[in-house]
């Protein structure tokens, strides 16, 4: 369990680091709105086209919500993905193997949980500067970390019940 412990405060870490990416992009949004940062001219897209990209990219966005639950729920119930070769592994082998699953579980997790600040910070770009497509996409963004950040109790469990399953 101390090594579930250690992965888990790695997991943390990271986590935090990357939504700190999220508020240092809406750092750099707020130093180009107060034009303290140049920022080039004019608009690549009309109103209009923003507009459509807005609610395409909020339906994409929705849609990342779900793939993500999706990947933990398949990653995590199936089989292990860095299974040992020899299924007569040691338990230290199996226990780093599902550490490592949990982990690049959570990678992929945060990273997609990025997506939509990717996406409002590429509409900021696009619209000449309108940080309100930004921060919607952007809480959109945090949302999604808050609802996906791992939870020291789940993985427990799910380290109990792959240590329980035998195809583990």
């Amino acid at each position: 369990m101390e090594d579930l412990k250690k992965a888990y405060k790695r997991a943390v870490i990271l986590g935090l680091a990357l939504m700190g990416g999220v508020l240092a992009a809406a750092g750099f949004v707020e130093l180009a709105v107060s034009k303290q940062v140049p920022f080039p001219h004019p608009a690549p897209i009309s109103r209009d086209q923003a507009e459509l990209t807005v609610y395409f990219l909020l339906v994409v966005s929705g849609a990342v919500f779900f793939v993500i639950k999706y990947l933990q729920q398949h990653y995590l119930q199936g089989s292990l993905m860095f299974m040992p070769d020899d299924r007569q592994a040691t338990e230290a082998e199996l226990s780093t193997a599902k550490l490592l699953t949990l982990l690049i579980v959570v990678v992929m997790s945060y990273l997609l949980c990025e997506v939509p600040m990717i996406f409002g910070l590429v509409l900021f770009f696009l619209t000449d500067g309108n940080a309100l497509y930004f921060y919607i996409f952007m809480v959109m963004s945090l949302l999604f970390f808050a609802f996906y950040f791992p939870r020291y109790r789940q993985w427990e469990v799910w380290m109990r019940e792959k240590k329980a399953d035998p195809d583990a």
